[in-house]
């Protein structure tokens, strides 16, 4: 579904759990090599989770919430509502709000002279 705000319309774009880890793991300064292996993955497993192609599983967010601290429901609950997102996103629905959201842009900015 297509989204706008006053500093930089544009239209949504699902976020991954994986784009969260990465930003934790990034503050926190963990190497993704030795971190992978804590949770029990592969290094390219945990990249892939990282870029958002595989898919957070119950046993991953387990190992999240031993390491982290952060609750495995969160984990699961950012997974679910990514998946709905990356539904809502490609279906037909997501077309017919990017392409009024494109009308609307256009509206405004070539048309809005005429009364």
């Amino acid at each position: 579904m297509a989204t706008r705000n006053n500093i930089n319309p544009r239209p949504f774009q699902p976020v991954s759990p994986g784009c969260i880890l990465k930003e934790e793991l990034e503050a926190r300064s963990l190497p993704m090599s030795d971190f992978a292996h804590k949770i029990g993955l592969e290094e390219l497993e945990l990249d892939k989770l990282l870029n958002g192609t595989l898919c957070l599983s119950p046993e991953i967010a387990s190992s999240l919430e031993r390491l982290l601290g952060i609750p495995a429901s969160f984990w699961l609950s950012l997974q679910s509502a990514y998946e709905e997102d990356l539904d809502n996103y490609s279906s037909f629905g997501y077309l017919i709000c990017y392409i009024l959201y494109i009308l609307r842009q256009f509206w405004e900015t070539e048309l809005a002279w005429i009364p």
